[in-house]
């Protein structure tokens, strides 16, 4: 999403309960239906849900490579990370700790579909999956999805796994905070 401050002609996206920035404390959005649901930008501020670039309404039926009922498998085209993608409900959730148990199911009923896709056309020598949960884990899009992404024995940062750069001791948190 692009990183901006609303301007007038952005009003109608935004809540209308609070345009403030919102606190990590605050509690989280919960299954709301998907034209209701709020979506966060990156300076925090909630949008409604018809500015979710993953909502069904929203989606590209040419960007989706698998899907199911409940889910869909889309591949963005990263120059450096070939052939990822992510899984997203079509309803919004915002994170996975958000999804019914038949989304979660639906989910990873679309993975080993999705490896075999993978495999097939990319042959890679490992995969990383990944969600991140909230704006400290990195989570830019607050519509719950599930990184797919196929690696290779010839990266430069191969064998460096999800876990390999928060381990970092540049990454240790002040005990004192």
């Amino acid at each position: 999403m692009q990183r901006r401050s609303p301007s007038t002609s952005d009003q109608s996206l935004y809540c209308t309960t609070s345009k403030r920035a919102m606190s990590h404390r605050e509690p989280p959005v919960r299954a709301l239906p998907c034209e209701r649901a709020p979506v966060h930008c990156a300076e925090g501020y909630r949008l409604m849900a018809a500015a979710c670039p993953l909502c069904a309404s929203n989606l590209e039926q040419s960007r989706i490579r698998e899907s199911n009922p409940l889910c869909v498998f889309i591949q963005g085209g990263d120059p450096v990370l070939i052939g990822s993608g992510i899984i997203a409900p079509r309803a919004h959730r915002e994170t996975v700790f958000d999804l019914s148990s038949e989304e979660f199911a639906a989910t990873f009923d679309l993975l080993p579909r999705i490896r075999a896709r993978l495999d097939r056309e990319l042959d890679p020598d490992g995969y990383n999956l990944g969600w991140n949960c909230g704006s400290t884990a990195g989570q830019e899009i607050f519509h719950c999805h599930l990184h797919i992404i196929p690696r290779f024995a010839n990266e430069p940062y191969a064998g460096r796994g999800i876990r390999y750069w928060l381990k970092q001791d540049a990454n240790r948190r002040d005990a004192s905070d």
